[in-house]
């Protein structure tokens, strides 16, 4: 129906405000009250939509209160905040955030909206609060005392207790609120039938528990199964455990992603989230490609916002949503870019657990933050990927992933619209350490990790790769940092040769040099792909083409066929393929030599980067055995 009104005003975002049903003595009540305040709690998650709970000010004699005055001025205080901007405007009593064991068979009850956080009225201090264990019997507590944002509860005949409920009755009466004089409204922790509603109530919540019966889990609360480090190390992403379970720790270090292993289209989302340092930052990454882009350890993909306590004009810390590295996207609630940004600040800060409800369907997404839809976005491209969590330098905790997938769009899929797969490379450098390479007191201070990039100032020797390798495809980025200057440099034509003048001498042309450097395969220097700053381009394998004992079309085969080399200062991307005797290399799209015959070369070897004497950058290091 919210749907229906906004469609007859042509109005997508018309406010809604409802008063949630005040308490009285239904007759024949077999559960359809709490189920109703539980479906209008639940419509709340959509955008631009509010309640005022009335638990408070209800006559249990009278099914209408006869306090319109605080209903109405409740009702206000949301269109002051929420309709008109006044984000000053405390609107809403404390709301259910978080339940964990406590001390002693202790249940803590964390609240939002929870300053000055009191006892209102009646004698025997709070009331309404019930708890169960596993048996999933639920008694009401014999204390329940506030500790600052916090309720304790304390219940003899639950040892261990495991759901919480609050107010959960045809006709409760509240006695918990803020320092506004806002109530709690009711709520439950548990999503169990049996035990949370009657035989029609089940019936009629039917739907809603089927629903959330497809979610399956991402995170297995053991391992890290069905996850993939992208660009990290292994101490990166670790499984713990504290008082409340099991979650992912993200380390922060260094920047990267760690990725699902196989695609997903249309699903939702649920997961949880804390940071451990404030002002951190992490992300969530949906449709997202295999691999980093070039001169980035990010995916292309859409993110949403995983940050603590930063603000500015074009970021918040609640959540927004964003295309990175390709992807598009639509916002809603824009700023004249593709950001969408959240209509409400709803995010916990530091160390609390915020959770998150993400909706992908149809190239559109949709957040909850904290059980209210805040941002959305649509028109996305693509559409079909991977799912990520993000590494970004300070420490984060994941917990309760989950997914429900949904059907496929009717229509199918352009192939722009679909990420790409994977195709099995494996990282041969982890942003931490040189541990996939044979680093010796050569290298030391030379070659060093600096969170993804791989920096080299020139000195020291080669770095050979531990492993050897025979045929394999290779990705690896790289980038001039040292200051060009002007160099005369050789004139080399496509079939190889030195291009000379009439009067014999070296044809020469001024070029802006940085360096040189190269990679090494099959443990050769010879059959070196070149890295510099000639005329003729990167990609030429000098060892061959230099060698006059090689026949011309080898010579030929080896020299590029087009310069591609970026500005000096940016990124660049080989795509190396090595089979047998036959190298094909592809840089920044364009392929410079195409099944080039390297006579001779071993049949397998380390791989290396070579050390020339000038300082260069690699990143983004991935390898792919073929053989």
């Amino acid at each position: 129906w919210i749907a229906n009104w906004r469609a007859a005003f042509n109005d997508p975002n018309l406010p809604f405000y409802w008063v949630q049903i005040a308490p009285y003595g239904y007759a024949n009540d077999r559960g359809e009250t709490v189920a109703l305040r539980e479906a209008q709690q639940r419509a709340t998650g959509e955008p631009h939509t509010g309640m005022v709970v009335t638990t408070d000010i209800g006559d249990n004699a009278d099914i209408h209160p006869r306090n319109k005055r605080d209903v109405g001025h409740r009702l206000a205080l949301l269109a002051l905040r929420d309709t008109y901007g006044n984000r000053d405007v405390v609107a809403s009593g404390p709301a259910f955030q978080s339940m964990r064991p406590g001390a002693a068979g202790e249940a803590i009850v964390e609240f939002a909206h929870a300053d000055g956080l009191a006892h209102t009225s009646g004698p025997g201090g709070l009331s309404g609060f019930e708890v169960a264990g596993d048996d999933r019997r639920f008694h009401a507590v014999t204390s329940a005392t506030i500790r600052g944002a916090s309720v304790v509860l304390r219940c003899p005949e639950v040892a261990h207790p495991v759901a919480v409920r609050f107010n959960w009755a045809r006709s409760p009466e509240a006695n918990l609120a803020n320092a506004q004089g806002l109530p709690a409204a009711p709520f439950r922790t548990d999503d169990w039938p049996a035990q949370t509603v009657s035989r029609d109530e089940q019936s009629f919540l039917a739907p809603l528990r089927d629903a959330d019966s497809a979610f399956v889990d991402l995170f297995n609360g053991q391992d890290l199964a069905g996850w993939h480090i992208v660009n990290g190390d292994v101490s990166t992403w670790t499984v713990a455990r504290d008082d409340d379970g099991p979650f992912i720790r993200c380390s922060g270090i260094p920047t990267g992603v760690m990725r699902t292993d196989r695609h997903e289209e249309n699903f939702v989302l649920e997961m949880e989230y804390r940071h451990m340092v404030p002002g951190g930052n992490a992300g969530l990454f949906v449709w997202s490609d295999p691999l980093p882009v070039r001169g980035a350890p990010f995916t292309r993909s859409v993110e949403v916002q995983v940050m603590d306590g930063q603000e500015g004009n074009g970021f918040t810390s609640d959540g927004d949503i964003f295309p990175i590295w390709g992807a598009t996207m639509t916002p809603v609630n824009g700023r004249g870019g593709s950001r969408a940004f959240p209509t409400e600040r709803r995010s916990n800060p530091a160390p609390m657990w915020n959770h998150y409800r993400v909706e992908c369907v149809d190239g559109a997404i949709t957040l909850w933050l904290n059980g209210r839809v805040i941002t959305r976005g649509h028109s996305i491209s693509p559409r079909r990927g991977y799912i990520c969590l993000e590494s970004e330098g300070t420490e984060v905790h994941f917990r309760n992933i989950r997914i429900k997938r949904l059907p496929p769009a009717s229509t199918g899929l352009t192939p722009d619209q679909i990420a790409e797969l994977d195709r099995g490379f494996r990282p041969l450098y982890n942003g931490v350490d040189l541990d996939e390479w044979n680093a010796t007191e050569e290298h030391e201070g030379h070659w060093t990790p600096r969170d993804w990039r791989l920096v080299f100032d020139g000195q020291g020797t080669d770095l050979w790769s531990k492993e050897s390798f025979g045929d394999f495809e290779m990705i690896c980025d790289w980038r001039w940092t040292d200051t060009p200057v002007e160099t005369q440099r050789q004139v080399i034509l496509p079939d190889g040769s030195v291009q000379t003048n009439e009067d014999g001498s070296q044809a020469m042309v001024a070029v802006m040099d940085a360096g040189d450097s190269g990679i090494y395969l099959r443990g050769s220097s010879k059959s070196q792909v070149n890295i510099w700053c000639w005329p003729i381009g990167s990609g030429e394998v000098y060892g061959y083409r230099t060698d006059a004992a090689m026949p011309p079309e080898v010579r030929a085969g080896v020299t590029p066929r087009v310069v591609a080399d970026n500005p000096i200062g940016q990124w660049n991307r080989f795509h190396i393929t090595m089979r047998g005797d036959r190298l094909t290399v592809v840089l920044n799209g364009q392929t410079v030599l195409e099944d080039a015959l390297l006579p001779g070369v071993a049949a397998q070897g380390p791989i290396a980067l070579q050390r020339h004497g000038n300082p260069i950058e690699f990143a983004n290091i991935y390898v792919r055995p073929l053989d």
